[in-house]
C-alpha cells in the first residue's frame, strides 16, 4: 500500500512537542522567565498553525510536481523567511529562538512535501515517461552502428590495426557520460522538463591509428548532439520516475484495538487479521482522508466491517487446551 496523503494539519504532530521543549528551554515570557509547559505548548501550536497555513498555500499548486530536494528546501526557506513568527506569541517574541524554530519547520515541511501525494505524483510521472518514451523507437536508433558507419566512410587511411567498433563505443561512452552529467546539473538546478536547454555533445576524439577526412569529428559531434537532444525529455522523465520510485513508502492506517464489549473504536484492529499502522490517528482528519490511501486497504476494511467477532461464551473461556503446547 502506497501512502497518498496530502498535508493535513496535525495538532498531535511530534514537531509540536519538540517546539514546546525548545520554548521551555530557551523562550522568555514578558516577565523575563521561562514559560510553563502549558504556555510553551500553546505557543508551539500557534506557531505550527502559522507555518502550516503558509506551507499549505505554497504547496497547493505543486502537489504533483517533482522538485529536487535542494531546490525544494530553498523554496520553502524563502517562504518561511518572510513570516513574522516572532510576534505570534510572547515566548518567541522575547527570545532569539525563532531561527531555531524556523529551521525545524523547514526540515519538517520539506519532508512533508516530498512524501505527500506519493502515489498520484508517481502515477503522473509514470504516465509522462510512457508518453515521452513511446515517441522514440529505440530499436532503430543504433547509435553505435551509425557512428561506426561514419568512421568507415570517412576513413582515408589505416596506418595500424584500428577497431572502428571499439572506437565508436568509446565515442558514445564519452558522450553518454557527458549527457548524464548535464542532466544531473539540470535536476540540481531545478530546471523543469519543458525548460531544458540544448545539450551540446563534447568534442569527439577519433581513433588512433587511422586518418579521417577533415571535419569527421565535428560531423559525429553534431550527429550525437542532435540525437541526444531527442532523448532529453524521455531521459528526464525516466529519472523522475526512478527517483520517485526509490522514495515510495508503505503506509498503514493507524488503528485502535477492537473491544468486543465496548466497540467504540476507530478503524478497529482484530488480532491475527490486521496490520498495525505507522502514522498517528489523533489528527484533524478530513472526512475523505481515508480515500487517500491507495491500495486494497479500503476493500479489506469494508470486508472486515461486515464480520463481527464472536464473543466467547463462559464455557469456552474456561476450556483449556488438551496439549499445553497449543496454548
Amino acid at each position: 500500500w502506497v501512502g497518498n496523503n496530502g498535508f493535513v494539519e496535525n495538532p498531535c504532530d511530534p514537531l509540536i512537542t519538540k517546539i514546546t521543549g525548545l520554548l521551555m528551554k530557551k523562550g522568555l515570557t514578558e516577565g523575563g522567565i521561562r514559560p510553563t509547559e502549558a504556555e510553551a505548548c500553546d505557543c508551539a501550536n500557534t506557531v505550527y498553525a502559522l507555518f502550516s497555513e503558509t506551507f499549505r498555500n505554497w504547496y497547493e499548486d505543486k502537489t504533483l510536481h517533482y522538485i529536487h530536494p535542494d531546490v525544494l528546501e530553498n523554496a520553502i526557506k524563502a517562504e518561511f523567511n518572510g513570516l513574522d513568527a516572532g510576534s505570534s506569541c510572547t515566548p518567541i517574541a522575547n527570545s532569539a529562538v525563532i531561527n531555531e524554530i524556523r529551521a525545524e519547520m523547514v526540515i519538517h515541511f520539506v519532508e512533508t512535501a516530498i512524501t505527500g501525494w506519493q502515489f498520484e505524483r508517481f502515477e503522473k510521472a509514470w504516465c509522462i515517461w510512457l508518453s515521452e518514451n513511446s515517441a522514440i523507437d529505440w530499436t532503430k536508433e543504433k547509435l553505435s552502428e551509425r557512428v561506426e558507419a561514419i568512421l568507415k566512410v570517412r576513413r582515408i587511411q589505416q596506418t595500424s590495426t584500428s577497431d572502428l567498433c571499439n572506437c565508436a563505443r568509446d565515442i558514445l561512452t564519452n558522450t553518454g557520460i557527458a549527457f548524464y552529467d548535464w542532466m544531473q546539473l539540470q535536476f540540481a538546478s531545478g530546471v523543469a522538463m519543458a525548460d531544458l536547454p540544448e545539450f551540446q555533445a563534447p568534442a569527439v576524439n577519433l581513433c588512433s591509428g587511422s586518418t579521417f577526412e577533415s571535419g569527421t569529428a565535428e560531423t559525429i559531434r553534431k550527429f550525437l548532439t542532435e540525437r541526444y537532444n531527442a532523448y532529453k525529455k524521455a531521459s528526464y522523465s525516466l529519472q523522475v520516475v526512478v527517483n520517485l520510485l526509490s522514495k515510495l513508502r508503505n503506509v498503514y492506517p493507524g488503528a485502535t484495538l477492537h473491544d468486543c464489549d465496548d466497540g467504540s473504536d476507530q478503524n478497529p484492529v482484530r488480532l491475527g487479521s490486521t496490520l498495525l499502522g505507522n502514522y498517528p490517528i489523533k489528527r484533524s482528519l478530513q472526512a475523505n482522508e481515508t480515500e487517500n490511501i491507495s491500495g486494497s486497504w479500503h476493500k479489506a476494511k469494508k470486508t472486515s466491517a461486515k464480520a463481527k467477532p464472536k464473543k466467547l461464551s463462559k464455557t469456552s473461556k474456561k476450556t483449556k487446551p488438551k496439549n499445553p503446547l497449543q496454548s
